[in-house]
């Protein structure tokens, strides 16, 4: 505590300490007199193999806690309000969730292999000046759902407090959360307190759901458990750069993902039918049953218990607020400023921001999309030093690659009158736009992919990886250096492929 005072106290001491004090690292590999680049710094920097730590078995808890939880519960619950019978809500969210999961994977393939992270990856494509836009689409998508998180944190709040003060107090208006985390006991105590109450068994229809309608909805909810994937599968450079090898996040990813987030979404339909068949209450989130709960049952021991629930649901939710928000915000906007935010700084900024923003998300599918689909035009091979210096590989033309703009445009553009549709404007063509909108991830992918394959062979474009065996640079560093000892600095890792002395590299 004294050195970081005396640390503190030394920044003030004049203008160039003050600098010194807020600069962060230079790079990664702990030297202080290292030259300093613009477009680098310790987080953004190739992670050094001391951190490369994460097993398969970490991916698979990882994805476990981000499954199993109330976002599931919720997203699935709700495809019964929309009219879908539980079996056809539990197939629907499925494929959902393992046609995220396959996106997951493929996008977590190049990070493994290179140790980069998101805004680095994003220098590839749209180059070092063009990955500004989708960092800033990605962070404001972050803040989107720390906004949430935090308003959801609220509302735990609120029933902590009725819990405490009783009926007297509760006059807020509930609303539905969009995302959070919860603990598996809780969240099967809550199952099971809804199938004994409800008897486990959907005995009575919600909704009379016309068959011509029931395909879109069906679409409508595997879009829903994209939707809910698609952050972080736009983000999983950031964690899988950790990797300790290239197969530690496939297997354990593409089956914990959607068995966990299945496994929830079970309880969430099944749970939400059999209350209805006792209250007639469409309880699709679990605040709102909490709140019904007390309704029905407003003892001191009951009160207690979910006074506990709730305590545990805040918990969890500050858990889930760091892993799946904070962070991923902290790791993309840092490179914005990186000679002066790191990520745990960008991580306050976001706490700050995230009180005022609003939900705009789906802009985040399309250029997710495009990073992970350049890997087989360039058939994954990438000169990461280029990565971090001007006038190289990924330059372009002023540091901005035309490419990846013309087709973001062109992929998402006609889903925007659906998704503006969805907020209770009236549009022309309203009911064709929402219809689109329903399966907006399949048509951006379809449109991207289509679009920008066809954009790749105008010009000369990724001309040197084109020509080369699939991951030929990645598999030459690992023959070099080996998997687990590759060399961390960005100005060594691959340079042997150009015949190139590092020394000699500026």
């Amino acid at each position: 505590m004294y050195g970081k005072f005396k640390r503190l106290k030394l920044a003030f001491s004049s203008r160039a300490q003050l600098v010194k004090f807020l600069e962060t690292a230079p790079d990664a590999s702990g030297n202080p007199d290292t030259a300093r680049n613009k477009w680098q710094n310790k987080d953004l920097d190739i992670s050094p193999p001391k951190d490369r730590t994460w097993a398969w078995y970490d991916y698979a808890a990882f994805w476990w806690s981000y499954g199993f939880a109330p976002g599931s519960w919720y997203i699935a619950a709700s495809l019964l309000a929309a009219g879908l019978s539980p079996g056809h809500a539990l197939g629907s969210i499925f494929l959902g969730y393992f046609f995220g999961a396959v996106g997951v994977v493929l996008h977590s393939r190049g990070p493994a292999m290179y140790h980069f992270g998101f805004p680095v990856e994003s220098r590839i494509v749209w180059g070092l000046r063009g990955a500004y836009f989708p960092v800033i689409i990605r962070a404001m998508t972050a803040l989107v759902w720390a906004g949430v998180t935090i308003a959801q944190g609220g509302y735990n709040t609120a029933v902590l407090l009725r819990c405490i003060f009783g009926n007297s107090y509760w006059t807020l208006k509930n609303t539905i959360p969009e995302s959070s985390d919860i603990t598996t006991v809780q969240l099967i105590g809550l199952f099971g307190y809804c199938m004994v109450k409800g008897r486990g068994y959907p005995h009575r229809d919600m909704y009379d759901i016309d068959p011509k309608k029931e395909g879109g909805i069906i679409l409508s909810g595997i879009n829903a458990g994209l939707g809910k994937t698609t952050t972080l599968m736009v983000n999983q450079p950031d964690i899988a750069r950790y990797a300790r090898s290239k197969m530690a996040p496939v297997l354990s990813q593409l089956i914990m993902f959607p068995l966990a987030s299945t496994c929830c979404s079970a309880m969430g339909i099944y749970a939400t039918q059999s209350i209805y068949n006792v209250w007639g209450n469409l309880d699709w989130n679990p605040w709102t049953l909490n709140h019904d709960m007390l309704d029905h049952n407003f003892s001191h021991s009951f009160r207690a218990g979910i006074a506990i629930m709730n305590l545990v649901f805040l918990y969890a939710n500050a858990i889930t607020e760091q892993g799946a928000n904070v962070i991923p915000f902290g790791a993309d906007f840092m490179s914005l400023f990186p000679r002066w935010l790191n990520i745990r700084r960008a991580m306050w900024l976001c706490y700050v921001l995230a009180i005022c923003i609003c939900p705009w998300y789906i802009l985040a599918s399309a250029s997710g999309f495009l990073r992970f689909l350049n890997g087989y035009i360039r058939k994954g091979n990438v000169f990461v030093h280029d990565l971090f210096k001007e006038k190289g590989r990924y330059w372009y033309s002023h540091g901005v690659a035309w490419r990846p703009f013309v087709t973001y445009v062109l992929s998402v553009a006609f889903v925007l009158p659906g998704f503006v549709a969805t907020f209770g404007y009236r549009i022309a063509g309203g009911a064709g736009w929402t219809h689109l909108y329903d399966f907006s991830w399949f048509y951006i992918c379809v449109v991207s992919s289509v679009v920008y394959f066809v954009l790749s062979y105008v010009g000369d474009y990724a001309k040197e990886e084109k020509a080369m065996s699939y991951e030929s640079l990645a598999s030459i560093a690992e023959e070099l250096y080996g998997e687990e000892q590759q060399r961390t600095t960005v100005l060594e890792v691959n340079l042997h492929v150009e015949g190139k002395d590092p020394a000699n590299v500026v």
